[in-house]
């Protein structure tokens, strides 16, 4: 499964780009999103609530966030955008591996 995304640049987004390529473990959560646990610069605004196809970082509990279907959290820094595969990611279940990686056009 490929996710490709459009990246901001809050500090977090930032952080991990330095960080690329990296592998982190996805959990799902609530039927809604997978998380990994990872310490990110959390020097950015946060919000609460979130769009389906964001991915952010949850910052009191350290953890990059994919979000695939609606609900809400607080305390959220949005970094990226998911632009394909939801449908796939939401069938995933459980947990998995994931490599992180910069594509340039």
């Amino acid at each position: 499964l490929m996710v490709e995304a459009f990246l901001n640049d809050s500090a977090p987004t930032q952080d991990l780009l330095k960080r690329l390529p990296i592998t982190i473990n996805l959990h799902q959560h609530q039927a809604r999103e997978y998380y990994a646990d990872i310490r990110l610069d959390k020097e950015s605004p946060t919000q609460g609530g979130y769009q389906v196809g964001d991915i952010a970082y949850w910052a009191p509990g350290n953890s990059l966030v994919f979000f695939y279907d609606k609900g809400y959290t607080g305390s959220l820094i949005i970094m990226v955008k998911m632009i394909n595969s939801l449908n796939d990611l939401s069938k995933m279940g459980g947990s998995f591996q994931a490599r992180i990686e910069r594509v340039e056009d």
